[in-house]
């Protein structure tokens, strides 16, 4: 399965090259730019800004969960924060730096195992390995090839810039 990604940062759509410099930025509001993946299953959204530390979209965020089955990630460190997401439309929630078992226990508890996703892209195989869970990748994914590999050992690819520049195509998903 790919699963579209869109990064916010200063109330817009970017593309980041290793988690740094801005390669790109979507003139088109946020939202809008959402709509163009609403027959996927799943599109994950993540606030980089939120992520650093240095500011918030989540009234964004909030507004694409409106408008596609949003997976929501970036500077989620509390419970209150994660269920304030899934109240707001999120199907999911994605936990970074606070992917511990105690935290995590807590988060099941109010909205259940089956809305988080704990994101680990090093030593994803191991992972799978595992668990029965569903892994994804995310970052830098450029080619089908790349997604083909990932999907043989049953890992999903989060993909963003390369179906930006068309570099990758959902067949019936029209991209710029």
């Amino acid at each position: 399965m790919i699963i579209p990604s869109i990064d916010l940062m200063d109330g817009k759509v970017v593309q980041l090259v290793q988690g740094r410099e801005k390669a790109l930025e979507i003139k088109e509001p946020p939202a809008k730019f959402a709509e163009r993946f609403t027959a996927c299953k799943e599109v994950q959204v993540i606030d980089l800004d939120a992520a650093k530390g240095s500011g918030s979209n989540a009234p964004l965020v909030k507004e694409i969960c409106k408008k596609v089955n949003a997976r929501v990630g970036g500077g989620i460190r509390s419970v209150d924060k994660a269920v304030e997401f899934i109240e707001a439309g999120a199907k999911k929630v994605i936990i970074g730096t606070m992917a511990n078992k105690e935290f995590l226990s807590e988060l099941m508890e109010k909205v259940g195992k089956e809305r988080i996703v704990v994101a680990l892209i090093e030593f994803l195989k191991e992972v799978r390995k595992a668990t029965k869970n569903r892994v994804a990748a995310a970052g830098g994914i450029s080619s089908l090839r790349e997604i083909r590999s990932l999907e043989k050992e049953g890992i999903d690819a989060v993909v963003g810039m390369a179906l930006y520049t068309g570099k990758i195509k959902i067949e019936g998903v029209e991209l710029g």
